[in-house]
């Protein structure tokens, strides 16, 4: 077998790189996905050509470095192959391939070479759940610009300077609160009488906000400034609207708060979370979740639906605590009911939680199925062979039966089968089989809820089964699931300019194959828009504060039992006495 070697490329030398090629290859840019050597020449050579746009060279000379920028790239595009473009597909070995012996062994290979078509195909491999990817951006670094110098600016160039952003507080600021901070002039002297201290600069952090205070020694305050807007009965809208942005997100709040303490984040206590979550933010999310869900009815109230209906436990085995009953209209895939149930409204059977949570959801929407219409049909097909297509009495209902098609043409080229033959014996007792009959309605019937499984998987942005919740954030975060879903399976799809469909690949792990998928248009989440409204709008209407005591709704299964344990537990004190441990 003859083959072929490429020849070797022609570098360019030293002299022959231009700034913009240094600069390119020194400036430590990476991306996430290990790069060969020939991936990374090809890319030095396409930051040359590009970066000189932006650095405007001198134009004395253009077509000299056009010229000697286009035959570097013609030489090194001549020498290698573009690896993202070849596939090699090799097949597996099987059992008479293991007999052979090494030297009679050929391995069974395809090599592809791809064309330019595939080069807006994004590869994503890894899984079956596949994530949108950003666009990797290559940045030069350039001279600084002016605005980044200046008396109110502050630099770190060196690593004493490293206070100033890890140790310093962080705190939310409004634009609108600065702008004001900007404009505001503020003299050293007191305007009490017969007070002549200089004014002095204090702070306070309050939640997420940040007070600036301009008093003297003798506690007289001239003039005192916050971070952000403060609403009705002293509560900062930071705190109102990072706790909605937490658990609107499907985020932890543990886990959000760990990541401020590390960065010197001011955020809203524990407690304040939990107060403004249970007062405001589980009521807002529910008020949007039956206004969703009456739209999405009256879409469908003038057609038969055929639902879906599936439930989900927050924990596999026997152990689970809560189930989500979700049912889906078929056609449109969208959410058209959602239960969420306690074992303790089982009496702590979770075995029976789907069972309960399919008969709430038929309280609120029933399905209509013509079982009858279709045995007419299926048990006509024996007249319909016979050149008879109307009949005195069809089948399981009283009145005359007739075949759904029109008239037919004589230009038939096939016998009819005569009644009584041979073959109309056999199809006679494949159609009346009465095995077939009765179960009928399970064929009628039968869906694929890969779209509900799909919901499924989706809840678990939102509601981990790590955590524990209580009740009612459980809930809301299954609607936060539910009212994502439903506003992101009609988005548009993406185009490229000619009009055509824009892909991205993925490897499923499972099937061992590559397959596309079109690209939708991103997301917008203009629900927790409204969300964020209705919660703003209780807080302002609201004449009670949130510091009072919880209230449980009427089908909370709190008021069954406080915990999920069969009795009560004793006092701590006591079962740590009791504990032993074998260390």
């Amino acid at each position: 077998m003859r083959t072929s070697t490429p020849a070797k490329p022609t570098l360019p030398r030293v002299s022959e790189l231009t700034v913009s090629d240094i600069s390119s290859r020194g400036n430590g840019s990476t991306t996430e996905t290990a790069e060969s050597g020939v991936e990374e020449l090809d890319k030095s050579v396409d930051i040359g050509l590009s970066l000189p746009k932006c650095s405007q060279p001198s134009t004395s000379q253009p077509m000299e470095f056009t010229s000697r920028a286009a035959e570097k790239k013609k030489t090194l595009s001549s020498s290698f192959v573009d690896p993202f473009s070849l596939s090699i597909s090799i097949k597996k070995t099987s059992e008479e391939d293991e007999d052979l012996l090494d030297e009679e062994y050929v391995p069974d290979y395809d090599v592809t070479l791809g064309s330019d078509e595939d080069a807006d195909i994004e590869d994503v491999a890894g899984g079956d759940m596949v994530l949108e990817s950003e666009e990797t951006e290559v940045h030069v670094e350039d001279k600084p610009e002016e605005h980044y110098f200046g008396p109110g600016i502050t630099q770190v160039l060196t690593t004493e300077g490293f206070g100033a952003v890890f140790r310093d507080e962080k705190v939310l600021a409004f634009e609108e609160q600065l702008l004001m901070l900007a404009k505001t002039k503020i003299d050293d002297k007191c305007l009490v009488k017969g007070c002549s201290e200089s004014v002095a600069i204090s702070t306070k952090y309050v939640g997420t906000a940040l007070y600036i205070i301009w008093s003297c020694s003798n506690s007289h305050t001239k003039h005192r400034w916050c971070s952000q807007p403060v609403l009705n009965k002293g509560l900062h809208s930071g705190d109102l609207v990072m706790s909605a942005a937490v658990l609107c997100s499907g985020n932890n709040f543990s886990k959000v708060k760990l990541m401020a303490n590390m960065i010197n984040l001011h955020l809203p206590s524990p407690s304040s979370f939990t107060r403004i979550q249970r007062t405001y933010l589980v009521p807002a999310i529910e008020e949007k979740w039956e206004e969703h869900l009456e739209n999405v009815r009256s879409e469908l109230a003038d057609r038969e639906i055929v639902l879906l209906g599936d439930g989900r436990m927050d924990s596999p085995g026997h152990c689970a605590q809560y189930c989500t009953y979700t049912m889906m209209e078929k056609d449109s895939t969208k959410i058209v009911a959602l239960e969420t149930l306690d074992k303790r409204e089982t009496g702590r059977k979770s075995t029976n939680l789907e069972k309960l949570g399919f008969q709430r959801s038929l309280d609120d929407v029933k399905s209509i199925v013509n079982v009858q219409e279709l045995q007419d049909i299926w048990v006509g097909m024996l007249r319909h062979v016979q050149n008879e297509h109307e009949w005195a009495l069809s089948y399981g209902r009283m009145g005359p039966g007739a075949c759904s098609h029109g008239e037919l043409t004589d230009d038939r080229d096939k016998d009819w089968i005569e009644k009584g033959s041979p073959a109309h014996s056999a199809l006679t007792k494949i159609v009346l089989d009465k095995r077939f009959l009765n179960n009928v309605h399970y064929y009628l019937n039968f869906r694929s809820t890969a779209n509900l499984e799909f919901f499924n998987n989706h809840i678990l942005m939102y509601a981990s089964k790590r955590i524990a919740y209580s009740p009612p954030v459980y809930r809301a975060r299954n609607i936060l699931a539910a009212l994502d879903y439903n506003y992101s399976v009609d988005l548009p799809l993406l185009t490229k300019d000619d009009g055509s469909p824009m892909y991205f690949r993925t490897f499923s792990k499972k099937s061992g194959r590559w397959t596309v998928f079109q690209r939708k248009v991103k997301k917008t989440y203009n629900h927790v828009n409204d969300i964020f409204f209705k919660i703003l709008k209780m807080r302002l209407e609201m004449e009670e504060g949130m510091h009072r005591p919880a209230e449980l709704s009427a089908r909370d299964p709190r008021r069954l039992s406080r915990t999920i344990a069969p009795k009560s537990p004793p006092p701590t004190a006591e079962i740590a006495l009791q504990k032993k441990s074998r260390f």
